[in-house]
């Protein structure tokens, strides 16, 4: 499975969700930190856990996220919320747009958002 499979996933799918789960384990600094707390790659990875690995590899590798932002639909005279979007910079020289991670609740964006970065550090690395 590629990665912008991974981040098309619809987590609102318990098969989907645990595919997600599993795939963070891929990412070092995310499983140090879950292996340190004591959770299992079949444990669900705490919110709070992810947001301080995020922070940590957002710090170490120079990205940034610009905005979360909602986006909601009209049924009739009711709004629904439909997902969260985040666009994603790199920091370099410059600022460099990575690309926009969506996600149905705070979980699945953040972990979506940690493995977008780590795809991005992987294509970095095999193109020097």
């Amino acid at each position: 499975m590629k990665t912008e499979d991974i981040l098309n996933l619809d987590c609102t799918k318990m098969n989907n969700l645990q595919q997600l789960n599993k795939f963070l384990w891929k990412v070092k600094p995310v499983a140090r930190i879950l292996e340190k707390n004591n959770y299992t790659k079949t444990e669900q990875a705490p919110l709070d856990l992810l947001e301080q690995a995020l922070h940590g590899i957002m710090l170490r590798y120079g990205y940034r996220m610009q905005g979360i932002n909602t986006y909601y639909e009209t049924e009739g005279k009711e709004k629904r919320f439909v997902f969260y979007s985040v666009s994603l910079l790199k920091i370099r020289d410059t600022s460099i747009w990575t690309g926009n991670v969506y996600g149905k609740t705070m979980w699945e964006t953040i972990a979506k958002i940690i493995i977008k970065i780590y795809a991005d550090l992987k294509k970095e690395k095999t193109e020097q």
